[in-house]
């Protein structure tokens, strides 16, 4: 199945996504999240580079907590529509669409 034939991606700064035909109610920076990582998809994303796509600034010990949190909340969102988003320590998160039983 082709996960990016079924993800609606907003305009920069709209939170919107929709996976599947399932709207997911998301933070604006939820949604610059989530779009990141949709984006590059299958590929680590560092803490940089979330920290700049979703809050416009450099990345420091400030936002570790805060993107912990916007990430496991839209861990639990992504998980029933196939996506999975894993740690890759120290280095940043990656999206995977999980394998479906053929």
């Amino acid at each position: 199945m082709d996960h990016h034939s079924q993800i609606a991606l907003p305009p920069q700064g709209t939170p919107e996504i929709v996976l599947h035909g399932y709207r997911l109610h998301l933070s604006p920076v939820q949604a610059q999240l989530l779009a990141c990582l949709l984006e590059q998809q299958g590929r680590v994303v560092s803490h940089e580079a979330l920290a700049r796509y979703a809050y416009d600034r450099a990345w420091d010990s400030t936002l570790t907590n805060r993107l912990r949190k916007h990430l496991s909340q839209i861990r639990s969102m992504i998980e029933p529509h196939g996506l999975a988003l894993y740690c890759a320590e120290r280095r940043g998160y990656v999206l995977l669409a999980e394998e479906q039983p053929s």
